[in-house]
């Protein structure tokens, strides 16, 4: 079943690995640059994780591309 974020416990997680949490917001971290497919679920998912973060403090940039450049950049890696 879908009960949601546990944002309570991400913050919890976070502090445990020595980020400081003030009134809710993790600080310290870094933006996130997550690369993904420009496909329509694949914008949907990624603005859910980014609307998430965001509850917590945590900025992240998606960068949409075509999938196969998407594969090629994995099969470099």
């Amino acid at each position: 079943s879908n009960r949601g974020p546990d944002l309570p416990r991400a913050r919890l997680i976070l502090a445990e690995a020595g980020y400081t949490v003030v009134d809710g917001l993790v600080q310290g971290v870094d933006p996130i640059d997550m690369w993904t497919s420009s496909g329509t679920t694949s914008q949907k998912i990624v603005e859910l994780f980014q609307r998430h973060l965001a509850k917590i403090g945590i900025q992240l940039n998606p960068r949409y591309v075509d999938f196969p450049t998407l594969t090629e950049a994995l099969d470099k890696k």
